[in-house]
């Protein structure tokens, strides 16, 4: 209940503020579901659903704001923000993309769950989406290392040959099994 606390009225949650993660609201809504499911706690996922709710319609209306300008790499996923685990500053990145496919799913699965069948429709053609265009952006970024293994650079579009392999793949190894 303490988390609570930092969910703003536009359904966003900032934790880290001043510091612009695009993880944290779907991490939020991730972390509701998962207790209750864990707990067995469908009452008081229901008494809480609005945040659910209005954390899952923040995640929407930021991807929406990403459609204005098709030729960002970034374009139908998050706009840029903070990227933990090591490549710093404010960037076009996958980890908040990856935890909000994350977030909305397992609220698709809560909403079923809850018997919220028209949050559960609306939801499912939102992330159908939403998981098509990271797909799309995943197959375009996926890089080789020095032996040969495809992987996911955690920063969007990084053609660069500086960064090294492992850094920041915290968001995948971290939620690999929740998707």
């Amino acid at each position: 209940d303490n988390i609570l606390r930092y969910q703003q009225p536009d359904g966003r949650v900032r934790i880290m503020s001043p510091i612009d993660m695009q993880s944290e609201t779907p991490a939020f809504v991730y972390l509701l579901c998962r207790y209750a499911q864990l707990t067995h706690n469908a009452a008081w996922l229901n008494q809480h659903w609005k945040h659910v709710a209005d954390g899952i319609a923040w995640v929407q209306r930021a991807r929406n704001s990403t459609l204005r300008d098709s030729t960002q790499p970034y374009a139908g996923l998050l706009p840029p923000g903070f990227a933990d685990g090591g490549l710093g500053g404010k960037t076009a990145e996958y980890s908040g993309v990856f935890t909000g496919l994350i977030g909305v799913k397992t609220a698709i699965k809560s909403a079923h769950w809850l018997g919220k069948e028209e949050d559960a429709r609306s939801w499912q053609k939102f992330y159908d989406d939403f998981l098509s265009t990271f797909l799309r952006a995943a197959k375009r970024d996926m890089r080789k290392d020095a032996y040969g293994n495809w992987y996911l650079p955690l920063k969007m579009a990084d053609t660069s040959s500086s960064t090294p392999p492992h850094r920041a793949q915290w968001a995948f190894v971290q939620l690999q099994n929740q998707g």
